[in-house]
């Protein structure tokens, strides 16, 4: 990692705002924050420089664009935009940049996933569960299911093979930063698994020790690569 990281942050919302937390908690330099995309492409960025996006669907891929053109490494956290993902590795590639993206940034996620993955793998086995899963998020969230639940989703598809299609209830409450749970339901019981964040502090962390380890790599990555490499 370059001794003059610095995070330029593309998105001033609230998740930009506690990576800016999390960040000073940190002895991190937040070089500059970019909240408008004209902004963006007339933005002049420094050696050392990462950015950290959290924006929305509609100007992620745009953003993604301009910052490769510009040779600034990418940490991608908006979701909805995965549809296009197959276009976004071709600018990647093109460019020679350095880009990573998740659906979630969250350590703790990620240990949730591998054990879904392992009990999905189980319940294979025995027909008589029903599977079904549920999430809530804050009322401000635009993304339904939210890109955690779809990998809950894309997770329990491939597992299970009686399993095409895995319902998913989302809700908009008030100021919840992500509750996910799982059933695994037959007549006699219920085994169920649920990851509850309780701050944004987990997804900036995450993000942040990302932005770290992708300073000085070229490539296309999601988190599962930092994460093999440091776990």
């Amino acid at each position: 990692m370059s001794d003059t990281f610095k995070i330029a942050l593309i998105g001033c919302g609230k998740m930009g705002l506690e990576i800016e937390k999390q960040a000073q908690s940190l002895g991190l330099e937040i070089s500059q924050k970019i909240d408008h995309q004209h902004d963006l492409a007339s933005t002049t960025f420094r050696p050392g420089e990462v950015a950290i996006e959290f924006t929305t669907p509609e100007s992620c891929i745009s953003n993604i664009e301009h910052l490769l053109q510009k040779n600034i490494p990418i940490i991608c956290g908006t979701t909805g935009w995965y549809e296009q993902i197959d276009d976004v590795r071709h600018l990647v590639e093109k460019h020679g940049g350095s880009f990573l993206y998740a659906s979630n940034f969250s350590i703790g996620v990620h240990l949730f996933w591998q054990t879904l993955d392992f009990l999905s793998k189980k319940i294979n086995d025995f027909p008589q569960y029903d599977v079904r899963a549920q999430e809530t998020h804050h009322i401000y969230k635009k993304d339904q299911p939210s890109g955690t639940a779809k990998t809950c989703q894309h997770i329990i598809e491939q597992n299970i093979d009686r399993i095409t299609h895995l319902p998913t209830e989302s809700f908009r409450q008030g100021e919840v930063f992500g509750d996910h749970h799982l059933f695994f339901e037959s007549a006699v019981d219920c085994i169920e698994i649920n990851h509850k964040a309780k701050s944004r502090a987990g997804f900036a962390l995450g993000a942040i020790a990302c932005a770290q380890w992708i300073a000085d790599k070229k490539g296309f990555f999601n988190i599962d690569h930092y994460l093999q490499e440091k776990y």
